[in-house]
């Protein structure tokens, strides 16, 4: 797969709320940076947060990608509960190795990149 079918896997993974898909396109010591600061490490601990994180949430289809490259950065939407009806504006930088997600940075934005 290239570095944006993989992104687009993990963000379907993430619409249907299969953690452990999602979890399992990360190598075995990947990380994930959530957007509260904290930080998961290896399949399990990713597909732990995923798994909690993705019951109130609803991953809409990305808006927006940069490829950089072994980084894609991807921008979308998040809805649910604990969000305002607006939805919030997410940020995600994937960096790959080898066909894997490495490290994955998860961040709130206030506006889109142009492009």
């Amino acid at each position: 797969m290239t570095q944006m079918e993989v992104v687009r896997q993990y963000l379907s993974c993430l619409a249907v709320r299969n953690g452990k898909g999602a979890a399992a396109l990360f190598s075995e010591k990947g990380v994930m940076d959530d957007a509260n600061g904290r930080h998961h490490v290896g399949r399990a601990g990713i597909q732990g947060l995923l798994d909690t994180a993705l019951s109130d949430m609803v991953v809409n289809a990305p808006i927006h990608h940069i490829e950089e490259g072994n980084r894609v950065v991807v921008y979308g939407t998040l809805n649910g509960a604990m969000f305002t009806s607006e939805g919030a504006k997410m940020r995600w930088v994937f960096h790959f190795e080898n066909g894997q997600i490495i490290h994955l940075g998860n961040s709130f934005v206030t506006v889109f990149a142009a492009g």
